[in-house]
């Protein structure tokens, strides 16, 4: 199913996004240096025509890039500058960052946190960059956008460039449909002009279908040096194996409490039967396999 995210709409409203380039810089386009996207030139322009869209109807633009330290994306190297037709305007935000999550950024973060419109993503690369940041901005409840045809992902191992974007996009519209945030508080929002397959019919099957996809993804980040990502990734797999294996809140719950270690001076009255609160009973836990 083909889904695209109209702009125009959000100029009407009281709540409009912010629309979010995530490291345009020459670094991806710098063949044959290990960030450079092989497969780019089409996402590329699709960022040029949102990148003018946006400009033309007023949206407000942010620019995010990574410095660090290392021997990519060094602020001492020509690489880490502006693709052209990319460099900021005066009147747009530019934030900084070392890690791959633009919430690594203490001041992108408090943007969002303060913006009740959200952001809209779109830059690279799609497996690290952009997929850190929607997972982050999943557990804070932010109302995210990510234009998948506007973003292009390195290969990985055995898989080509193509697919691990495919599996970013579907790793995006599982939270979106299967892990959804409590009652109440905003939702994730997935746009993509990317046809995806049809996914399996029987939701048993599709989860471990989607399980699949997130170790393979996991297990590449690990192996090219994204540990951090990996570790988001992991917390996806996590959930997916509890729908699967079935359990209960309620064992949950007993876990949890089983390993909380008790307050200071309460563990002798904990077991005090005549303790107001009674004999701490010890939590029964299930084995699930």
């Amino acid at each position: 199913m083909t889904s695209v995210v109209s702009l125009r709409s959000f100029a009407n409203c009281s709540s409009v996004p912010t629309v979010v380039f995530v490291d345009m810089q020459q670094e991806y386009l710098a063949k044959p240096r290990l960030p450079a996207i092989s497969e780019i030139d089409r996402a590329l322009d699709n960022c040029r025509r949102v990148l003018d869209h946006s400009r033309q109807i007023g949206l407000p633009v942010a620019f995010i890039r990574m410095l660090n330290e290392s021997a990519f994306v060094n602020g001492a190297t020509p690489f880490v500058r502006w693709i052209e037709g990319f460099e900021p305007y005066r009147n747009e935000m530019v934030f900084e960052r070392a890690s791959p999550s633009c919430y690594s950024s203490e001041p992108f973060t408090a943007l969002v946190n303060q913006s009740s419109g959200g952001i809209v993503l779109a830059g690279f690369a799609g497996g690290s960059g952009c997929l850190s940041t929607m997972i982050d901005g999943f557990h804070r409840n932010h109302k995210v956008a990510y234009l998948s045809d506007a973003s292009a992902s390195h290969a990985l191992d055995d898989m080509c460039a193509d697919d691990v974007q495919r599996a970013v996009s579907r790793i995006l519209r599982f939270m979106e449909t299967s892990m959804k945030p409590p009652a109440g508080l905003p939702p994730l929002y997935l746009a993509s002009s990317v046809t995806e397959e049809t996914l399996v019919a029987n939701s048993e099957e599709r989860l471990k279908s989607i399980l699949a996809t997130l170790e393979q993804c996991r297990a590449a980040l690990v192996k090219n040096a994204c540990p951090e990502t990996a570790k988001l990734v992991s917390l996806a797999i996590l959930d997916v194996r509890i729908v699967l294996s079935k359990v209960p809140e309620s064992d949950l719950k007993a876990l949890c409490d089983a390993m909380t270690p008790p307050a200071r001076g309460s563990a002798e009255s904990s077991n005090d039967p005549n303790s107001p609160r009674g004999p701490r009973k010890r939590a029964v836990l299930k084995l699930v396999k």
